[in-house]
């Protein structure tokens, strides 16, 4: 998480911190399905769960995956205006 804020702090043009929390600290004020699954996503992400890099992206949409450095390239004049248009 620390390196994902440097990478949108880069992207974005401006400051993003990472703040370590728990997991009952960040589904705080969830209920439900949504904070369930919330938790279960949060808990996967911070055991590696997602690490693995597979071929499921490119099988649903026809592209190869790409790295967030790569998508953050992409996404950051967009991102510097704050997600407005044109």
């Amino acid at each position: 998480m620390p390196r994902t804020a440097e990478l949108l702090s880069a992207a974005a043009g401006r400051p993003v911190t990472h703040r370590d929390v728990t997991v009952e600290e960040a589904v705080a004020g969830l209920e439900g399905f949504e904070r369930d699954l919330s938790a279960l996503t949060l808990e996967r992400v911070c055991a590696g769960g997602f690490a693995e890099v597979t071929d499921t992206v490119e099988r649903v949409t026809g592209r190869p995956a790409r790295t967030l450095r790569s998508f953050l390239c992409d996404s950051g004049p967009a991102l510097r205006r704050g997600g407005r248009r044109g």
